[in-house]
């Protein structure tokens, strides 16, 4: 293909395919000019390369799929300043997309850049999948690829193979990252991280770490570095001189001698939260499918609990920033969608002369009778007795 092929201006209609090489500097170069395009352009030219892809793929069965699975290919296609520009590797669409093209059968709306490829590798193999995943589990850490990947496992996992089960994907992965797949590719509840709060009491701090650290396959000061301010949380889960563990004891000794446990507090907390969604008329009006959705939701959550909110707490939500789950650093929690901050407290502890207005301003509240919490806090409440450090922002007491 000679030095011309890295002209921006390349005749498109001359490109011939000789190598794997050439096949991987095709696809790499419609890639590189794709986003630059007019829709016209766009679509001849992804067109005729296409053709010429698929004709040389299947003369060469597996070459290019092989090839381009290649660790070291992959790592160097996403940090390539060229294809990824640097103020674009935050931007998830434009990632998404980009990985979109790397394998292009996977099943999206709209039209595949190279649906002819596509028609020969209709599905990629678990071998050439596990690469990748194994690959980006190592090297991208706090980066998800979930919207492209779990099509994969959907696929999978329709096909009958429990991939998770079975080499080289059994025992690769981080536990916490099996279990954010798992959910997302067949809503497999998440598996509690610590045992009860009796149970708890009975370890040693080093005891409780250990589990944490073997659940994220990391070192108890990689867990404790992410859970300080401005790391995945510019408040912090803890302040700089307060160690996990630790704290993780103190609040299960705290529920033991209340008498309570914590997957009461998760669930009312989650009961909470799901009333203000069901008796917000925005959601209501929005999509009714999304409201019956949410209805089911609390109405399910409060047969579990027992109590019906409305009679006695007031709540108020705001739209906060997302915060990611400190214990799911390959793979975000897929099951906290929502980037809320609710504020409940009691209807009788509310002002009893409150200004005009159908809402009582939250600065109004009685700091000392109401709480605030985030969506995260059930999760981290009920899979690993975390309420956050004493003394941080979104702390819960017991």
């Amino acid at each position: 293909m000679g030095s011309s092929w890295s002209s921006d201006d390349l005749d498109v209609n001359a490109v011939s395919i000789v190598t794997v090489q050439d096949a991987i500097s095709v696809f790499e170069w419609l890639v590189r000019h794709y986003y630059s395009w007019d829709a016209e352009t766009r679509l001849a030219k992804s067109e005729i390369l296409d053709l010429r892809l698929s004709a040389w793929c299947q003369t060469h069965p597996g070459e290019f799929v092989k090839k381009f699975t290649d660790k070291g290919l992959i790592l160097r296609w996403m940090e390539t300043p060229v294809i990824m520009p640097e103020a674009k590797k935050n931007d998830v669409e434009y990632v998404s997309n980009l990985f979109l093209m790397c394998f292009p059968s996977i099943p999206r709306k709209g039209t595949n850049v190279f649906p002819q490829l596509a028609k020969l590798h209709e599905a990629l193999s678990l071998e050439g999948f596990v690469e990748i995943l194994l690959h980006l589990a190592k090297e991208h850490r706090g980066h998800s690829f979930r919207g492209d990947i779990l099509q994969w496992i959907r696929i999978v996992r329709e096909r009958g193979v429990d991939m998770f089960e079975k080499p080289p994907l059994k025992g690769a992965l981080p536990p916490e990252a099996k279990d954010s797949l798992l959910y997302i590719a067949s809503k497999t509840p998440l598996p509690n991280i610590l045992p009860s709060e009796t149970t708890i009491l009975e370890l040693s701090t080093q005891q409780v770490a250990d589990i944490l650290c073997q659940y994220t396959l990391e070192s108890i000061d990689e867990l404790h570095q992410r859970l300080r301010p401005g790391v995945e949380s510019s408040v912090g889960f803890l302040s700089s001189h307060q160690w996990l563990a630790p704290t993780i004891i103190h609040d299960a000794r705290r529920l033991c001698e209340l008498k309570v446990d914590r997957d009461r507090i998760s669930l009312v907390l989650e009961l909470l939260a799901a009333f203000h969604e069901f008796e917000s008329n925005e959601a209501q009006l929005e999509n009714a499918d999304k409201y019956k959705v949410i209805e089911s939701r609390f109405l399910d959550l409060k047969s579990q609990s027992g109590f019906d909110p409305a009679e006695k707490f007031h709540i108020r939500a705001v739209q906060g920033r997302h915060v990611a789950d400190p214990f799911h650093p390959t793979y975000d929690n897929p099951t906290v969608n929502a980037d809320m901050v609710y504020w409940v407290i009691r209807k009788e502890d509310l002002p009893s002369n409150p200004p005009p207005g159908p809402f009582v301003p939250l600065t109004q509240w009685p700091q000392d009778k109401c709480i605030r919490f985030t969506k995260l806090h059930p999760v981290l409440i009920r899979r690993a007795c975390f309420f956050e450090g004493p003394g941080t922002k979104f702390r819960l007491d017991p």
